[in-house]
């Protein structure tokens, strides 16, 4: 036996090494706090409660409670209404067969009142080897040797209670529930154990059934469903965790038969979700970054998200970026529509029922391109206007709200007035030594350039065109009449030259 101070001494040095790996922001499948909600704790001295026993066996009925890691000599079968709080204890199957086996009509519930634990028994460190299975410290020498010789990421420490050393040919390596029974998981983590099909829990057979609210299964390695493997079964996840297990098919839920399902509600999933004539859907919850959510697992009306902390999800985890929602939609409503030419490009506005941040972008064809902002020009414009995505919770749940509009508006050209004008005829014929034009905007480039044309009563009809970058922004004045006023010198000169060609030689 190795001394107990130096056992002692490396359980501190492990708690040290989680609590640093959190403040760093390192996510363990079992680590982040929003992740392992605490449970009730419970007064296992109140007389309602049972210290298990190493010698395990049938269990009939009652509430169960461990007081220490205890190792199986025989692996539990429950056969009535058990409850086992692991009591952030450490469970060790014999390594034969199922750790926990759940009988037809028997139910069995999972706890552990010790998940935030800060003390160094509730502390249960472990190393990752070869075939992915979580290994936890079991006292010998050889695990200090094969832990200290682990990568960093190869390793981790646990938080609470743990059933672990499960190994069978046949299916469910740590909970295995037959058909007629029920297994509830509100805590504790199932991790490190191996079989066929459901490392962490098989379902198998007509109502079976599984429901997971908390705890987590991780670190286990199974040929299907490395973390449950649902055959002719029930499981429904409305929360705890799922990750860090490997399988051939469905590294985390492996639904197989066509009575089989597979619901998700809540919680984080890390890993594959596969089905062989199994249903699934998916209507809330929380995925790693790498999982793959087949858009058919997706329950009516769902959407998978891509989320950050901004959206103000009180779950959000960012080791799970991605959430299911249920998709809902609000009003956005144009507060005008027609409008007149100002240069700027704050005219349109809308607003959204939910108060919601809006933000637009235009085009002249409603199929795009579309540009960020808002048209200036004048002229008819599509404008997309996008609400800020907000999320709302309600009784029905949660919904990830967004919308989208397009909207047409008309700014409608500038028609330039003609205030004043004054006409002169010279030599080359006519020029306007003075004109008044209101309406162009300041800084504008658009020049109105006048034409001449003389009417028989002694006035000149004066037209006008529009030249400049601009110009599209405005509408021509109408026609001026004007009376003719002729240049003085001009005049003068004529005068001189009539006098001359009449005066004698």
């Amino acid at each position: 036996m190795k001394p107990i101070l130096k056992r002692n001494k490396l359980a501190f040095i492990l708690m040290a090494l989680s609590l640093l790996a959190l403040a760093l922001g390192v996510m363990l499948w079992n680590a982040p706090a929003a992740v392992r909600a605490a449970e009730t704790e419970h007064d296992h001295t109140d007389g309602n409660w049972t210290a298990l026993t190493e010698a395990g066996g049938p269990l009939s009925g009652g509430n169960y409670y461990l007081n220490d890691d205890l190792t199986l000599t025989a692996d539990l079968t429950i056969d009535g209404e058990v409850t086992l709080c692991l009591n952030g204890h450490v469970l060790t199957g014999t390594g034969s067969s199922s750790v926990i086996t759940v009988l037809g009509n028997a139910n069995f519930t999972l706890c552990d009142c010790q998940s935030e634990s800060t003390a160094a028994e509730h502390q249960h460190a472990y190393y990752v080897d070869d075939d992915g299975l979580y290994v936890f410290d079991d006292g010998t020498d050889g695990w200090d040797t094969a832990y200290a010789a682990a990568e960093t990421e190869e390793k981790g420490t646990i938080v609470g209670g743990v059933i672990t050393g499960g190994k069978t040919t046949s299916n469910g390596g740590g909970v295995r529930v037959e058909a007629g029974g029920n297994f509830e998981m509100s805590g504790g983590t199932i991790a490190g154990i191996s079989a066929t099909g459901g490392g962490g829990v098989y379902v198998g057979g007509s109502n079976a059934e599984f429901t997971m609210s908390g705890g987590t299964i991780s670190g286990n390695k199974a040929t299907n469903g490395g973390g449950v493997y649902v055959y002719y079964g029930a499981f429904k996840m409305t929360g705890g965790t799922i990750g860090g297990n490997s399988a051939s098919m469905g590294g985390g839920v492996y639904a197989m038969g066509t009575n089989s399902t597979f619901t998700m509600s809540g919680g984080y999933f890390g890993g594959t979700i596969a089905s062989n004539g199994g249903s699934i859907s998916i209507s809330g919850g929380y995925f790693a970054k790498e999982v793959k959510v087949d858009s058919s697992y997706l329950a009516d009306g769902c959407t998978l998200f891509e989320i950050t902390q901004d959206l103000g999800d009180e779950n959000y985890n960012a080791g799970f970026p991605h959430a299911v929602y249920k998709s809902g939609t609000v009003d956005i409503t144009a507060l005008q529509t027609q409008f007149t030419y100002s240069g700027n490009a704050d005219a349109f506005e809308a607003e959204a029922a939910n108060d919601a941040d809006i933000s637009y972008s235009y085009s002249a064809e409603e199929d795009g391109p579309y540009t960020d902002g808002l048209p200036t020009a004048a002229g008819t414009w599509y404008i997309k206007a996008v609400a800020e995505a907000r999320l709302v919770v309600s009784d029905e749940g949660k919904f990830y709200v967004t919308a989208e509009e397009i909207f047409v508006i008309e700014i409608s050209p500038i028609q330039l007035v003609v205030d004043s004008i004054e006409v002169t005829k010279t030599a080359e014929g006519f020029s306007a030594n003075y004109i008044s034009i209101s309406g162009i905007v300041e800084n504008d480039a658009a020049e109105v350039i006048p034409a001449f044309e003389p009417l028989t009563d002694g006035r000149v009809k004066v037209t006008y065109s529009l030249s400049g970058v601009d110009e599209g922004n405005y509408i021509v004045p109408a026609p001026s009449y004007v009376t003719i006023t002729t240049d003085l010198n001009q005049s003068i000169a004529d005068i001189q030259n009539d006098l001359k060609m009449r005066s004698p030689n």
